[in-house]
């Protein structure tokens, strides 16, 4: 700060991360000093390729030794399960709905898993255009359940029924089976 040139008008903040414990020393979390968002990053980025990975990009469906595999890396591996819990904001998000969130879904994959709901029926472009907003929601958010449908914007701006007629309850179990797939 000494070196700063005395300047009225700027005002600097600084977020610096630090754990402090009872004593005044600091706890140390990492040898490269690599906050716990960044070593997430770096992880998913190294190992993208890894089967329970590339299970959550192809919409397959995650077993309990799954989940207890990302829970491991996540809580014990890249820091704790309150690291974990800062950084997603949450002290409930399901570690592969977090990791979904971050690697996204392969769109195509998705929009072949909906036709196949559907039996050969097509759908007009409106129609397309909500399942595209549904793999998007998915891709952003991690995780959609059939509720979201009718108390998220923008899906509760259109009527599901008049929008699909009697293709309705396959859009329901869609989005049911892309929630149970990462909920083993």
């Amino acid at each position: 700060m000494k070196h700063l040139e005395s300047v009225q008008s700027k005002k600097f903040t600084l977020n610096i991360e630090d754990i402090v414990t009872d004593g005044g020393e600091t706890e140390t979390v990492s040898l490269s000093g690599n906050t716990y968002r960044q070593r997430v990053i770096d992880y998913i980025r190294e190992h993208r390729d890894d089967k329970v990975f590339q299970k959550i990009f192809r919409l397959e469906q995650l077993t309990p030794e799954d989940i207890c595999q990302l829970e491991h890396v996540m809580w014990e591996e890249l820091g704790t399960r309150e690291d974990y819990n800062r950084y997603t904001q949450s002290d409930s998000m399901n570690v592969a709905m977090f990791i979904r969130s971050v690697i996204k879904v392969d769109r195509q994959v998705a929009l072949e898993k909906f036709t196949h709901f559907l039996n050969g029926s097509t759908l007009n472009a409106r129609q397309m255009e909500y399942l595209k907003s549904i793999i998007a929601y998915v891709c952003e958010n991690g995780d959609i359940e059939p509720q979201t449908l009718m108390s998220v914007p923008p899906f509760n701006d259109i009527n599901i029924i008049d929008l699909f007629d009697d293709k309705a309850v396959h859009v329901g179990k869609y989005v049911n089976m892309l929630h149970t797939l990462i909920t083993a």
